[in-house]
C-alpha cells in the first residue's frame, strides 16, 4: 500500500510571473507521474511557457516508486513527491477473498451469459434479414417473370418489341432501362436467357458498382434487349 503526498511550486525557471502552490495527496504512484508529466511535457499548469528543466517521467517514475516512507524526491522544476506510507496492506481475512472471489466468478458468469444471449440476437437477426432479403428476391423474380408472360401473351404475333415497353423498374415501375442478371452475358451471345433476370432498374436507381458486388449481380441495358415473336418465347440481344 502507497501512499504519497505532491507538491508543485513554480520558480522564475519555469514561471516568473506564478509563485503559487499545488499540493495533492494520493495514493496513486500513477496520479504522481501524470502530473509531473503534464507540467514537464504538457504545459497544463504554465500554458505557454515550456519549462526548459526537469527530467524525463520514466526517470522520474523509477524515483518515485523507490521512495520508503518520509523520503521525497524533486524535479528541477520543483516537483516534490513525499512517501507518505509505503508498506505491506494487511492480510484480509479468508471470507473476505472467498466473497470477493464468488462475486468476480459471478460476474464473469453472467458477462458471458450476456454475450451468449446477444450473439444469439445477432443470428436470429441475420437469418431473418437473409430470409427476407431472399423473399424479396423471389417476389421480384416472379414480377419480371409476369411481365415477360404478359409481353409474350399480348405482343405482335411477328417482329418484335422493346423489352421496356413491358418490364418497368422494381423501385418505381418506370420502365426499365437495366436488367440484373445473375450472370454475365457470354461475349457474341443472341438470345437472353430470362431466368437469369433477377430484377429491373430504372436509370434513376441504377446500382452502383459496390452494390453489384455486394449482390453478385450483372447489368445488362434493356436499349439491347427486344421481345422477339417467332413462335418461340425469346428475349433477343441487338449486337
Amino acid at each position: 500500500m502507497r501512499k504519497y503526498k505532491v507538491s508543485v511550486v513554480a520558480n522564475d525557471s519555469v514561471a516568473p510571473n506564478d509563485t503559487g502552490l499545488f499540493t495533492e495527496e494520493t495514493d496513486n504512484e500513477k496520479d504522481v507521474l501524470f502530473e509531473a508529466g503534464q507540467i514537464i511535457l504538457d504545459d497544463v499548469l504554465y500554458p505557454g511557457s515550456r519549462p526548459r528543466y526537469g527530467i524525463p517521467p520514466t526517470q522520474f517514475a523509477q524515483l518515485v516508486y523507490r521512495l520508503a516512507e518520509g523520503e521525497t524526491v524533486s524535479t528541477d522544476i520543483r516537483i516534490t513527491v513525499e512517501c507518505v506510507v509505503n508498506h505491506r496492506a494487511p492480510a484480509r481475512p479468508p471470507e473476505v477473498l472467498a466473497a470477493e472471489k464468488k462475486t468476480k466468478a459471478e460476474a464473469r458468469a453472467a458477462a458471458q451469459a450476456a454475450a451468449a444471449q446477444q450473439a444469439a440476437i445477432s443470428a436470429e437477426r441475420e437469418a431473418t434479414r437473409k430470409a427476407e432479403a431472399e423473399q424479396l428476391r423471389i417476389q421480384r423474380r416472379q414480377r419480371i417473370k409476369n411481365q415477360i408472360d404478359y409481353a409474350f401473351k399480348s405482343g405482335h404475333e411477328t417482329g418484335s418489341e422493346p423489352v421496356a415497353k413491358y418490364i418497368t423498374c422494381q423501385f418505381c415501375d418506370a420502365p426499365a432501362e437495366f436488367l440484373e442478371l445473375s450472370c454475365e452475358v457470354p461475349t457474341g451471345a443472341a438470345i437472353l436467357d430470362e431466368d437469369n433476370i433477377v430484377g429491373a432498374r430504372c436509370a434513376q436507381h441504377q446500382p452502383s458498382p459496390s452494390v453489384l458486388q455486394t449482390l453478385n449481380t450483372q447489368i445488362f441495358p434493356c436499349s439491347r434487349l427486344e421481345f422477339f415473336y417467332t413462335g418461340v418465347r425469346q428475349i433477343g440481344i441487338k449486337p
